[in-house]
């Protein structure tokens, strides 16, 4: 009795352990799981992510004083005899022996260090914003991926009907080709149909294989396939209502292009300062001990010593520093300029697209087989040409095919706002 309760027992956790597989495995990626598989796995956020721990070691260098400088000068190797008489350094030794130490320290002036860790933490922002516009770059690319793949897939579920359609048509057309009920002309006309229709799939599957190969690799998944995908929260109709009044005045602060912009501006701010403070001299702490090299035995002394100024006074990189900044404040105002342009043409593309996907027929994919059948037994009967059918699949087609490429730069459109503003909507 004990035996069959365990082996019921077991069987229960191992269909339990099955079962939680078989339903992990039939669940669908979304683009919210794409895009935290992203986060988590892409190599190439992980390798940018050192450059910030490289920006944190500069910075904690730049703090750092500069060392001082030891010399020791005077050694003498033998003595003759005029040397006087010293007291020994150790035992018997040392009485005639003379040397000098010699300790300096330099002291920057005007702040330099100072504005070198300005210089630095602005470097270091520069890096964090680099990286999250590498982010955001990288998964406005994968989101386009996405978008493709969903246009892809629709056109070629609509095309792998088709097709089944014309294969049957095809085999009905030989047979009675071969009866003589219909005639040749008409059997080659539904093989030509048949074969274009081939070649469009074709040329579907390797735009599908691009693209999914674009999420391979910046999800890190390498069997991921189109069946794994969930593409059906990707469709919004009316994407422009997310849209704030004041977007463009919002996009000024939240944009990574600008404040990027706005970085390299401080930056070339802080670089003129520091080559402004370069042209001060440093000043040197000197302090040296003579033995038996002066009118004293032991002479212990200080100094200071600095650079005359005379003749280069750092003009030329104080000069190209001003010319960097006069520089970086034109381009941050073309920035601007370039950003409200820009923002405001992807609004006004998002609605004429809105408005152009209103005006397209709704046709759901049930209605579009049953339009199908229909035509294809009126066909068989003899009541539409075998042209009227190729005539209205054509034009069904390229209607669909329009109303997805549309909704396809719809979305794409809105992703690229997004970016734009440095931030989802």
């Amino acid at each position: 009795m004990q035996k069959v309760i365990l082996f019921l027992l077991i069987f229960i956790v191992h269909g339990f352990h099955y079962s939680a597989a078989y339903s992990q495995e039939q669940k669908k990626l979304s683009i919210k799981d794409l895009e935290q598989q992203f986060i988590q796995k892409n190599y190439q956020l992980l390798a940018a992510k050192y450059s910030i721990e490289k920006a944190d070691a500069e910075i904690l260098q730049s703090k750092l004083w500069k060392n001082p400088s030891l010399s020791i000068s005077q050694v003498n190797l033998w003595s003759n005899t005029s040397a006087d008489d010293l007291p020994y350094l150790f035992g018997n030794y040392g009485n005639h022996q003379q040397f000098a130490f010699d300790l300096e320290q330099v002291i920057e002036t005007a702040g330099k260090r100072r504005k070198r860790v300005d210089l630095k933490t602005t470097e270091k922002n520069t890096v964090l914003l680099e990286f999250e516009q590498l982010v955001r770059e990288l998964k406005m690319n994968l989101r386009l991926a996405f978008i493709d793949l969903q246009q892809i897939t629709q056109e070629k579920k609509q095309l792998s009907v088709l097709l089944d359609y014309y294969g049957e048509l095809s085999e009905h057309f030989r047979k009675q080709m071969e009866k003589q009920n219909f005639s040749k002309a008409e059997y080659y006309r539904i093989q030509t149909a048949y074969i274009d229709l081939k070649q469009q799939l074709i040329s579907w599957n390797a735009e599908e294989a691009e693209a999914l190969q674009q999420l391979k690799i910046l999800t890190q998944i390498p069997n991921l396939t189109t069946e794994m995908l969930e593409f059906g929260e990707y469709q919004e109709p009316d994407i422009s209502r997310k849209i704030p009044e004041d977007i463009i005045e919002s996009a000024k602060d939240s944009s990574i292009l600008k404040q990027h912009a706005q970085q390299q501006l401080l930056f070339a701010e802080q670089q003129l300062k520091l080559e402004k403070a370069n042209a001060s001299p440093d000043v040197r702490i000197l302090m040296n001990y003579d033995r038996g090299g002066s009118m004293m035995r032991d002479f212990f002394g200080i100094g200071i010593g600095i650079d005359l100024p005379f003749f280069d006074r750092n003009q030329g990189n104080i000069k190209s520093a001003q010319a960097q900044l006069e520089q970086q404040k034109y381009q941050l105002t073309s920035l601007e300029i370039n950003l409200e342009t820009s923002i405001t043409k992807l609004i006004q593309q998002l609605r004429s697209y809105e408005e152009l996907l209103s005006q397209f027929p709704k046709t759901s994919f049930e209605e579009f087989q049953t339009l199908i059948e229909s035509y294809i037994r009126h066909l068989k009967n003899k009541q539409v040409s075998l042209f009227e059918f190729i005539d209205f699949t054509d034009a069904y087609v390229k209607a669909q095919g329009n109303y997805f490429s549309v909704e396809k730069n719809y979305l794409r459109t809105f992703e690229q706002l997004q970016y734009l503003i440095g931030k989802d909507l």
